[in-house]
């Protein structure tokens, strides 16, 4: 794997384009933006320097760059351009089904006209009811004798109407879900029709619409893998290219940053330019500091992406952190612009590049919590005078099943229930108590009102019955749950704490 730091090559390739960006793309961004249209000019720029080229293998015509290069070029046009800088992302990504999972005769067909600059390319996977539900996506293509019939919509669909090859997820068999998805290299010229472009905030010179395939037919040789490996194909694709969207993100935000910098420098008051007011300065510290660390965060995922080992997976949680508050780093910035319009224009650069920020949130959070939960599993035990509780082990469930047993009127281990007749009284409790907070913490105790309240509470009735097999419980849940009749736990958990 690539360390942090990088490469002599790395930093002069971006030294190289950073004055690129500044002396071709910057001076249109404001115009394309404000017209919300395509900038053909900035494209051809981007050819000259071959930047569509950079992720292409080189036996295809591609430069063959690895994946921590790609993202510096993909930041440093997001810096000054966020719309340029898709259209070097957007081509990319709908070019790694063809790279990862097409036959030598698509790649020999497809690669080198994207990499040459004599095509686009987008991918199309969502649509109006399947946006994070993949599986729930309702385009049909339909095997013809060699080839198939493609029927649907797709929405929200980026370079739509100037790529002119896409990738489209279609249910070849509307009975497996995602096991029934496959994916098609499909040609604009083979029926694809725009039907709408949307009205955005940001990223205006990047056209976002609808495509309608109204029984598009696509040769069966321009099928990516087999039949049903499509949701495969989309996962595997957007894990190897979320990480560049990061890149982006990082882009947006220097680029704020820079901007706010030079109009503080700018601007007077109190006699002095507010540059030297050191509560802005502050501010501008933390924003760079999170731009660094972002920075920092998508150059080793794009490391680890780049080695494709299982790693993939676990490097998205600094991408997520990355383009999931990519507005961050603005929001300093653009409380010095004192009314004169820096959140307004940021937006219209697109801060927010990817909808599915919030997503990538949850993911990350669902992850780490079944990570903790694998790691951290243990046993609830609370006692039978309802003051306190300790959290015991699951290896040592039985040793606090035989000692809290006998010291509370009903154990509960899965789905077997234990009642006692004869509960003992709150003194030996308290002493069990203390046995397990010195075997668990070390005899440092338990802080006062650490009160757990317990999923359920019965009355006993004066006998001593098992409702399930305890084998077969021990099975379902070995988690003992062990309660105290006759007195509110809402109360006690309440009580407890007020006396801490």
């Amino acid at each position: 794997m690539q360390p942090i730091t990088l490469t002599d090559e790395q930093r002069q390739f971006r030294s190289v384009l950073r004055q690129f960006c500044e002396d071709k793309i910057a001076p249109r961004a404001a115009e394309t933006d404000h017209l919300a249209r395509y900038d053909w000019d900035a494209f051809h720029a981007l050819v000259t320097m071959e930047l569509p080229a950079l992720g292409i293998p080189v036996e295809y015509g591609g430069a063959g760059a690895d994946l921590v290069t790609q993202p510096i070029a993909a930041e440093q046009l997001a810096r000054v351009c966020a719309s340029t800088s898709l259209m070097l992302l957007i081509s990319k990504l709908s070019m790694l089904p063809i790279m990862n999972f097409g036959t030598e005769e698509l790649k020999r067909t497809y690669l080198p006209r994207v990499a040459s600059g004599e095509s686009q390319g987008s991918y199309c996977l969502s649509e109006a009811d399947a946006g994070s539900d993949v599986a729930s996506m309702t385009t049909r293509a339909v095997r013809d004798g060699d080839s198939y019939v493609i029927t649907g919509t797709k929405v929200w669909i980026t370079n739509a109407g100037i790529s002119d090859i896409y990738i489209v997820f279609a249910r070849t068999d509307p009975t497996a879900k995602h096991r029934g998805i496959s994916a098609f290299v499909v040609e604009k010229d083979w029926g694809v029709q725009v039907t709408k472009l949307e009205e955005k905030m940001g990223v205006k010179g990047s056209p976002t619409g609808q495509l309608l395939f109204d029984e598009v037919r696509v040769p069966a040789t321009n099928l990516l893998g087999q039949e049903g490996e499509g949701f495969t194909i989309a996962m595997h694709t957007l894990d190897r290219s979320r990480p560049t969207i990061g890149a982006q993100a990082v882009g947006i935000a220097q680029g704020a940053l820079d901007y706010a910098i030079g109009y503080m420098k700018e601007r007077k008051a109190f006699g002095r330019p507010i540059a030297e007011l050191q509560g802005l300065q502050f501010m501008v510290a933390d924003a760079a500091m999170k731009v660094e660390a972002a920075r920092g965060l998508v150059y080793q995922a794009c490391a680890v992406v780049d080695e494709d080992d299982l790693l993939v997976l676990r490097s998205h949680e600094g991408v997520r952190a990355v383009v999931a508050d990519a507005n961050a780093p603005m929001r300093p910035p653009a409380e010095t612009e004192d009314g004169r319009g820096l959140a307004l224009q940021a937006v219209d650069q697109g801060v927010v590049p990817v909808q599915d920020a919030d997503l990538e949130r949850a993911t990350a959070a669902r992850e780490r919590v079944q990570e903790v939960a694998e790691t951290q599993r243990h046993t609830d035990v609370v006692p039978s005078d309802g003051r306190a509780a300790v959290e015991v082990p699951r290896d040592d469930h039985d040793r606090a099943l035989r000692a809290l047993g006998g010291a509370a009127e009903r154990v509960e281990v899965g789905g077997a229930v234990h009642e006692h007749g004869e509960a003992r009284g709150p003194r030996d409790g308290a002493a069990v108590l203390r046995e397990l907070e010195q075997a668990r913490f070390g005899g440092r105790g338990l802080p006062r009102g650490a009160v757990r309240r317990p999923r359920a509470s019965v009355h006993c009735r004066g006998r001593c019955r098992s409702r399930a097999s305890p084998v077969a419980a021990e099975e379902r849940d070995t988690r003992p749950r062990i309660t105290r009749s006759g007195r509110s736990w809402r109360g006690a958990f309440y009580k407890g704490a007020l006396s801490a």
